[in-house]
């Protein structure tokens, strides 16, 4: 299992009262494309780099004639394709190359290669955004008795949430669900530091999972009281949703928002009795002392 997901704990998924009855009615959950959610910004910001360029583009010069002048055998810890350039060179024959010289020469190539970075970096962004109109999320949260997720998903307290757990026996999709990060600053494709202690062999740099993550997982610290995690998987056609079949058993509980009507209730009881032997059904209530919602049980199989 990957690392910091959600295992068999469960998770909410907040309703309307009719969109939960045609879940119900359906076994199925709808994964939307990030294109129809409510944040602009969700999978659509783009990459950028942050840092000094010029100092960095001065340390890729010193650092690479490190690599090749330097008396003791170079330590490289992660080595690519530049630095078996740098190796290259470095067993070469010395004729006249001397640090002098290499810094002199390579200056100019440098500073080419920099409008080359800057084209591979939009293709980078246009690669991502391609990618981005076929993914499918499934958004959940941590809690089921948040009043603002109740009033902007639940339909103001006259909605649904329902529980929903993974499980190891079904290879449940929601157990790879992973949390949302909230940011006061847009996530960057990376510092140019970075960057350059990622050319001369010191670290690794622009991993592809870590640029996925950011664009999946990293949200504005404005939407942190959704408490929000998430499972994406990726679909062949960019379409606008697709609907994805679940299991009675990975629906353990359905909470009714306390403005509920009844209705309602009726219709999504029956529906429960109906299709889901192992779903219990609770009404939301006010706490009577509290600003807080309390679920009380009103059907068990």
């Amino acid at each position: 299992m990957l690392a910091n997901t959600r295992g068999e704990n469960s998770l909410y998924k907040y309703y309307s009262a009719s969109t939960a009855l045609s879940v119900l009615r359906a076994g199925k959950f709808r994964w939307g494309s990030p294109a129809s959610f409510n944040d602009p910004f969700d999978h659509s910001f783009a990459m950028h780099m942050t840092g000094d360029k010029d100092r960095a583009m001065h340390r890729l010069v010193e650092g690479a004639a490190d690599i090749i002048f330097s008396s003791q055998p170079p330590v490289i810890k992660q080595p690519n394709d530049f630095t078996a350039l740098l190796m290259l060179v470095r067993s070469g024959p010395s004729g006249k190359l001397t640090r002098e010289t290499w810094t002199r020469d390579v200056w100019p190539a440098l500073q080419a290669g920099q409008a080359n970075a800057l084209s591979y970096l939009a293709e980078q962004n246009e690669m991502w955004k391609r990618q981005s109109e076929t993914a499918r999320i499934f958004c959940l949260s941590e809690v089921q008795d948040s009043m603002p997720m109740w009033a902007h998903y639940g339909a103001n307290h006259g909605g649904v949430v329902m529980e929903i757990r993974g499980l190891a026996t079904l290879d449940s999709s929601f157990l790879v669900a992973r949390p949302v990060e909230y940011s006061q600053t847009m996530p960057a494709l990376g510092d140019y530091d970075e960057m350059i202690e990622g050319y001369l062999g010191n670290r690794s740099w622009m991993e592809s999972e870590n640029l996925f993550h950011k664009l999946a997982f990293v949200k504005a610290e404005q939407w942190r009281y959704e408490q929000e995690w998430r499972v994406v998987t990726y679909a062949a056609q960019a379409e606008a949703y697709n609907d994805y079949k679940f299991s009675p058993l990975e629906l353990p509980c359905l909470y009714m928002g306390v403005k509920c009507t009844k209705s309602d209730q009726n219709g999504l009881i029956a529906q429960v009795k109906a299709a889901y032997p192992f779903t219990k059904i609770f009404q939301m209530e006010v706490h009577p002392t509290q600003f807080s919602l309390v679920p009380k049980l009103v059907y068990e199989p």
